[in-house]
């Protein structure tokens, strides 16, 4: 007589007889006493924003929530299917998420590491990976800011590693390290798990170069910025090489780097000159050098070659009355 009872009649019974109703809906559900995709038909309900669902529906979800066995992922599996994963927030509440309870401190207030935990011994391989897909697709639509601290969590558990191909998750690895989602020390773990020691070398050379074809380049740049400001301020002379260099007067760095530029425009000026300097300009062509030497940037012999090089084409100093 009891199995004559009607769905309401079931409810009903297990709640007054029973303590605890929700395991006694799941045992009536495991006995296919309650099925669960007819008994979801007959009560389900389009819910508006932050609608409480019946109570009817509370126990489906209560049920299938964790998809802690082959019912809760039949029915999973046949709902999306049927209403993809909208459906669950449709029929089930606005804060309901496939991924509730398999995807631990996903939520921003929460300061652990996230944990995935999905291993259920009921399910083949391949229905592993489809839950773990429900998983993604859930994070990736319904918490999107968090997507790639869930994708990093994927590639740090080991139960989850073992769904897919080392081959495909170092296309996921490099995708999240170019957004900057994989942090050092785990960057660190996970290329030790995804790539042989010769990869790891290989890539470490190229990281190497890149980085080093970058600070050229922005070295050349800073250059030719040098170079531009020099020719937009200098004259010809010896005291407009000599004011311009006095822009760099207060960080050696910075001087040192800035007479890479305007030794080279030192000598232009000493090789293509042929008038005679006078006392001022003479003294700022010593100060120049004198600069250069300190600063170790500019070779003694160097200087000595240009100084030569004014006296043989007849430079002197003018009298300056």
């Amino acid at each position: 007589r009891y199995f004559e009872l009607t769905d309401k009649d079931y409810l009903s019974s297990f709640q007054n007889s029973w303590a605890n109703s929700r395991e006694s809906f799941a045992l009536l559900v495991e006995l296919r006493i309650i099925k669960l995709w007819d008994f979801f038909q007959k009560h389900k309900k389009t819910l508006a924003y932050r609608e409480e669902p019946s109570e009817e529906i509370s126990y489906i979800w209560g049920y299938v929530r964790g998809i802690r066995s082959r019912e809760a992922f039949e029915f999973i599996e046949l709902f999306l299917k049927e209403y993809g994963i909208d459906g669950i927030c449709t029929y089930f509440g606005s804060w309901k998420k496939i991924y509730e309870s398999m995807v631990k401190n996903l939520e921003r207030y929460h300061r652990e590491d996230i944990c995935i935990e999905f291993d259920r011994e009921f399910l083949s391989v391949e229905e592993e990976r489809q839950v773990f897909e429900w998983l993604d697709e859930s994070v990736f639509r319904q918490e999107p800011s968090q997507y790639c601290s869930f994708a990093v969590a994927a590639l740090k558990d080991g139960f989850v590693r073992e769904l897919y191909t080392k081959e495909e998750w170092k296309e996921i690895f490099k995708e999240l390290r170019s957004k900057g989602a994989v942090s050092h020390w785990d960057e660190k773990a996970l290329k030790g798990f995804l790539f042989s020691q010769e990869e790891i070398e290989a890539e470490n050379a190229v990281i190497e170069a890149q980085k080093a074809e970058a600070e050229r380049r922005k070295e050349e740049a800073e250059l030719n910025k040098i170079k531009k400001s020099l020719v937009e301020h200098s004259d010809g002379t010896f005291t407009s090489l000599k004011e311009y260099f006095h822009d760099y007067r207060y960080w050696d760095r910075d001087k040192k780097k800035a007479f890479q530029v305007t030794g080279e425009y030192l000598a232009e000026l000493v090789n293509t000159s042929n008038s005679a300097c006078d006392a001022q300009e003479f003294g700022d062509f010593l100060y120049i050098c004198m600069e250069g030497i300190r600063l170790n940037a500019l070779p003694q012999t160097q200087v000595i070659q240009l100084l030569e090089k004014m006296i043989r084409r007849g430079y002197y100093v003018a009298d300056a009355k």
